[in-house]
């Protein structure tokens, strides 16, 4: 059984979605690292913004899915269009009111990822995501180190640890870059500088 047994039921889930569509967080880490590094309390995954109507087309119809507003949850009705800055939707049983996992908006201008953070900070869209060996789709190390870099938890930190000996010369000057603009006074800047 494959250590992403988790991860392949969501994505038999996405059966039917035919936008692009992305691990991202902690889960996507391990899969870049092709081995489960720590205990993950939900999985996350990825869409873009403009094709949150196809989600909800998908999976509204037999999940519960709500918007993260403010720290409090709604009801994410079908032609609710979620814009700037919210970014967040749980898909839930409508049942137990389990989350199931959650869904994050990207942005983009067509040709580039846009980071929702700071409009400077952007990578080209065909550059974002990988495959593993089983056909997984992942935001890239790089991408979610920076997202996590702004909190820096527990989690978030042995993320960074896990990663690092493993990134190459153009992900490690991406994400440098980008955290000197975002994060200036972010550790791992100077982590990533003296390796």
């Amino acid at each position: 059984m494959s250590i992403f047994q988790r991860l392949h039921y969501i994505k038999d889930m996405m059966d039917g979605f035919s936008k692009p569509w992305y691990f991202a967080a902690g889960w996507a880490i391990d899969l870049y690292l092709n081995k489960n590094t720590r205990n993950h309390d939900d999985v996350e995954l990825a869409i873009y913004r403009e094709d949150q109507q196809e989600i909800h087309e998908l999976l509204g119809k037999h999940w519960r899915m709500e918007v993260i507003k403010d720290r409090k949850q709604y009801l994410w009705q079908k032609d609710d269009y979620i814009g700037l800055p919210h970014h967040q939707i749980h898909v839930k049983n409508p049942q137990t009111k389990i989350i199931l996992f959650d869904i994050f908006l990207l942005d983009n201008d067509k040709s580039n990822w846009i980071f929702r953070r700071n409009k400077k900070i952007t990578m080209d869209i065909e550059k974002i995501y990988r495959l593993n060996s089983e056909n997984l789709p992942y935001l890239t190390p790089e991408i979610n180190l920076l997202f996590k870099a702004k909190e820096m938890r527990e989690k978030d930190i042995h993320d960074f640890n896990q990663t690092l000996g493993y990134l190459g010369n153009e992900e490690k000057s991406w994400l440098l870059d980008a955290l000197r603009i975002e994060y200036p006074g972010s550790a791992w800047i100077k982590q990533i500088e003296e390796i």
